[in-house]
């Protein structure tokens, strides 16, 4: 039983976090038993749920039942509306402006092609006749008696968002880029009703009281509009565009508002074009950056399109507005992403989002439950049917779903991959909650499991029997009841510690350390401890320079993967001689000492780290590093005079233990110029100079190399 339910649609693939922001009980140091627990719904999400809701404040039940309709090769699912006698679906696509018409079998038929790229909109009237929009500059089609289209009314808009009939049969057309409602009552016979001074109508939907709910792009207005009086807003949420509304059987309405926060207005402050790239954006199509005043506002926007999602950021980019029968406005959810669809039917909201094709039901009281997604980017249309279950269009590929609530089915949900670090033991994994469930692991040595994985296996009690091994994943088979705590144990396997460098400095540098106690402790509040930014600073160690002739100093960079405390053995050698420890169990990094009276010569430093510390006898580990070669010279440069003249004295400048850095000259003893040797670069242990004179001065030559060491030679004036 390697694999369960394939080619399903019900798989839920949420990463609202990294799987570090899951509750991790960390030892403080040492190896010792990791524990993960998962037990909110920002946990639980982090995995993949087939047939399984996830429940706010943390519960798996099983899900309901969803089957898939058809798959469709056009990209976009934009409407649809349901036949009432056959129940069939027809379909508005993008964007080869296509209409489908599917029935229960999932069996397709294409009833037209427009010239223009999608049909936003379709509708049936009272007497069941079919209706379609197509965009951009489309018109508003009939479908006659032998399943043709024919034009029915020209708006001279360049998109119909939505359309919707009235209780007296009048058709009611949302449009942009102007933001007008259109009355069609009949054939070629129609008017503008309403002026929303708004780029776009984005949304239309019908009250049980036969008015409208209008929500725009723009300025993300939501009006009141009954027939014959003006429109009022009932709502500004501040941000551009209202992307969805649906309405209570008991006229309770609710609203997705989406879009970047704006200032206090009433009145769309964008120009057409930038309300077109919002629009686009919140469809799922565009990135949304803004427009240049200078932009032409008749520009076609058909060359942006583009399948990318609008960019986030870090703040919720959607709100969930309820306003109820009193017209009082209250935001119940807070979203991550947007909100593309609202449908109510059977007494619930449901939702479409636009991050994996993901679809849940949001309750008054602001809790959601994710009831699963289909392999879509976007959920851009959700419907009622009549048989009391819900038809879901996904978009970025295009796929139509059906969702029955009120029939259960077991459920599977799989754990995202858990990385213990290298390699670990499996501790108990425990299950709470109540119902019937079973449980299989699985482990293997690649970040994402694929065949070199070990096969799934039972647990034998409460034990995981999968392999020692790096990643381990989880499999919980849920098929009653409710789960609503997971308690996982591991043993990570204890890692070497690594050094990454050995250095030693200049010569003459000393360094003492100067231990810090910790900080003492702030005062937080409980929204720090609930984010875990609760954790005690450590002691801080600095270090003082000194300087002094004969100092040399060893510095290294060690890490431990376990966090555990390091302590250091410092050993060095003469290049030919046995290694001696100059220091041993120490635990700072640096190490200063005096090399007076050291012999000259070529010498190496090693460091041994070992964690012994926290870990128990037998377990602990090693690690060593050496440095590269350095050099210890007490000796100072050797100046001998060659000739000299009235013009000019000739020196030899020899430094048997390195390398020269500097020869200067001065005729006073105290100001210096630097010399240049023959040969032109002071590259040698010996070097020879040519100094011009005044014979009437004396000369002062200064050497010194590069350890530090100076001498210096005095030639008298020839007087």
């Amino acid at each position: 039983m390697d694999k369960m339910r394939t080619g399903r649609p019900t798989k839920v693939l949420v990463q609202l976090l990294l799987f570090a922001g899951l509750s991790f009980l960390p030892a403080v140091y040492g190896v010792q038993p990791q524990r993960l627990i998962i037990d909110v719904s920002e946990d639980f999400a982090q995995g993949e749920a087939d047939s399984v809701i996830l429940e706010q404040p943390g519960q798996l039940r099983p899900g309901p039942r969803v089957d898939m309709l058809h798959d469709f090769d056009s990209t976009l699912m934009w409407d649809a509306v349901e036949l009432p006698n056959s129940r069939d679906l027809i379909i508005g696509t993008g964007p080869a402006g296509k209409v489908f018409r599917l029935d229960s079998k999932g069996r397709t038929r294409e009833l037209t092609a427009f010239s223009e790229s999608d049909v936003y909109a379709v509708a049936l009237s009272p007497k069941g006749e079919i209706f379609a929009a197509s965009s951009p500059d489309g018109k508003v089609f009939k479908m006659n008696r032998q399943g043709q289209f024919e034009v029915w009314f020209e708006h001279h808009e360049k998109y119909v968002w939505d359309m919707q009939f009235d209780g007296k049969g009048r058709l009611y057309l949302a449009t942009g880029q102007t933001g007008k409602l259109f009355r069609v009552d009949a054939r070629n016979q129609g008017e503008v009703v309403f002026d929303a001074e708004e780029p776009h109508l984005r949304s239309l939907v019908l009250t049980p009281d036969n008015e409208f709910i209008i929500g725009t792009t723009g300025s993300g207005l939501v009006y009141h509009y009954q027939p014959g009086r003006e429109a009022v807003v009932l709502l500004d949420s501040f941000r551009s565009d209202i992307s969805a509304v649906a309405v209570s059987d008991t006229g309770i309405i609710y609203v997705a508002a989406v879009g970047k926060k704006q200032g206090n207005s009433s009145k769309s402050t964008v120009t057409l074009n930038t309300g077109e790239q919002m629009l686009a954006a919140v469809r799922g199509l565009t990135s949304s950056n803004g427009s240049d005043e200078n932009e032409n506002p008749q520009a076609d926007t058909k060359a942006t399109i583009q399948k990318q999602p609008i960019s986030k950021g870090k703040a919720a980019v959607c709100e969930i507005y309820r306003i109820d029968r009193q017209r009082y406005p209250k935001v119940i959810y807070h979203s991550p992403d947007e909100i593309h669809s609202l449908v109510w039917g059977d007494g619930r909201l449901l939702a479409g989002a636009g991050q994996g094709g993901r679809f849940f039901e949001i309750r008054d009281n602001g809790e959601t439950a994710l009831l699963g997604n289909i392999d879509s980017k976007q959920v851009t249309a959700l419907l009622s049917d009549s048989r009391g279950g819900f038809v879901l269009l996904g978009s970025n590929w295009g796929k139509v779903a059906r969702l029955v609530l009120s029939e259960k089915e077991a459920g599977v949900y799989t754990s995202k991959v858990i990385d213990s670090g290298l390699f670990a033991d499996w501790g108990s994994l425990k299950i709470q909650g109540e119902g019937r469930w079973s449980v299989r692991t699985r482990s293997g040595n690649t970040q994402n499991p694929d065949k070199s994985w070990y096969p799934w296996q039972f647990l034998k009690g409460e034990k995981p029997v999968s392999p020692r091994a790096r990643y381990f994943q989880f499999e919980l088979r849920l098929d009653s009841g409710l789960v609503e705590r997971v308690d996982f144990t591991f043993l990570p396997q204890n890692q070497a510690p690594l050094i990454k460098m050995v250095k030693a400095l200049e010569p003459n540098q000393g360094f003492v350390s100067i231990k810090q106690a910790a900080p003492p402790v702030k005062i937080q509040t409980s929204s720090q401890l609930l984010k875990q930014q609760n954790a005690l600073p450590l002691s801080m160690v600095r270090y003082r320079p000194v300087k002094e002739a004969g100092l040399r100093t060893i510095v290294w960079e060690a890490t431990d993967a376990n966090a555990d405390r390091l302590q250091y053995d410092l050993e060095v050698r003469r290049d030919g001689a046995d290694w001696e420890t100059l220091a041993a169990g120490i635990e700072d990094n640096v190490f200063s000492w005096d090399t007076r009276g050291w012999p000259d010569g070529v010498y190496y430093a090693r460091v041994r780290a070992s964690d012994h510390m926290d870990n128990g006898a037998g377990k602990e580990l090693i690690a060593e590093k050496t440095s590269e070669a350095w050099r210890i010279d007490h000796a100072s440069p050797e100046i001998r005079l060659v000739t000299q003249s009235e013009e000019a004295v000739r020196i030899q400048v020899t430094d048997r233990g390195g390398v020269l850095e500097a020869v200067a000259v001065s005729e006073d003893g105290q100001f210096y110029r630097i010399s240049i040797p023959e040969d032109g670069i002071l590259d040698s242990e010996s070097e020879e100079f040519t100094v011009g004179r005044n014979p009437e001065m004396p000369i002062y030559i200064r050497a010194k190399d590069e350890n530090g060491n100076v001498s210096g030679l005095h030639i008298p004036a020839e007087k």
